[in-house]
């Protein structure tokens, strides 16, 4: 009777765990399936100029320069927030979750994605979120140019008074800093400017500032040194055997028109042959 009792009791046990243990183990899948749906992925690539797509882990570090197009693709299974970087970094959205980036100075950017996903459950007691933020780092060169004059400037005086010709004609040489051997070192650091080294044919040192509408083209520069700016523009050579020949300009019309404004003054300007480098 004691035996029976225990099976008895056996049994009873049993029919009791094992729905408890069923369950168990569809809320351990319904767990596993969960984990699985909040399981963010996140890939992200880019090109430089057009170039092959590479892809971006996490605290990479792009190595680009000054100007550099780089074209960012995102690739989740959650949702894109955007992409973000500072003030060196232009970023426009063109659609597809990719991202139009110019280099606009140089130094070190940091860009970041933020993205999130849901979690499926029916049970919105149970409903989570999982966000991921994605940091990569743009490390931008700046362009380095240098302009060396190899030839004597050439004066254009285009006056009425020829005396006054005379005049402004002497005073041209101690106006422009244009000369033979001047040598001019531009620093690009932004698209807009950056810094100047100034040697002169004296081989005197002056540092400075530069700026221009966009050092990619340099069709312009305004130098600053010494508490005066010198305002020129840059056309290609072509009546020189030199590929990387180039005229520097300056119109001084203006100032002289100021120094002597009843007298007609149509043009005066200054231009010298000059040898374009790249590097230091």
């Amino acid at each position: 009777m004691i035996s029976f009792s225990k099976k008895k009791v056996i049994n009873i046990i049993s029919l009791v765990l094992i729905p408890f243990f069923c369950v168990c183990c569809k809320d351990s899948n319904n767990n596993s399936n969960n984990e699985e749906s909040t399981n963010l992925k996140t890939e992200i690539s880019y090109s430089i100029n057009g170039g092959d797509k590479k892809v971006i882990s996490q605290n990479d570090t792009i190595t680009a320069s000054l100007g550099d197009i780089l074209i960012v693709s995102v690739n989740t299974n959650g949702v894109n927030m955007g992409l973000y970087g500072n003030n060196n970094l232009d970023i426009q959205e063109s659609g597809n979750s990719e991202y139009v980036c110019v280099v606009k100075a140089s130094g070190i950017t940091t860009v970041g994605d933020f993205t999130y996903t849901e979690d499926s459950s029916e049970d919105s007691s149970d409903n989570s979120s999982k966000d991921l933020i994605f940091n990569f780092f743009i490390k931008a060169s700046s362009k380095k140019y240098r302009y060396v004059v190899i030839k004597d400037p050439t004066y254009v005086v285009n006056v009425e008074n020829e005396t006054l010709k005379s005049t402004i004609q002497t005073e041209l040489k101690s106006v422009s800093p244009l000369n033979i051997f001047s040598y001019y070192k531009l620093v690009c650091t932004s698209l807009q400017g950056g810094e100047l080294v100034y040697i002169t044919t004296a081989k005197d040192t002056i540092s400075g500032t530069f700026a221009s509408s966009n050092v990619l083209k340099m069709n312009d520069i305004a130098m600053s040194y010494n508490g005066s700016v010198y305002n020129f523009t840059l056309e290609k050579a072509t009546d020189t055997q030199f590929a990387d020949g180039y005229y520097l300009k300056q119109d001084l019309t203006e100032k002289f028109r100021a120094m002597y404004p009843s007298e007609t003054i149509n043009e005066v300007s200054v231009s010298a042959l000059a040898i374009k480098n790249y590097g230091d």
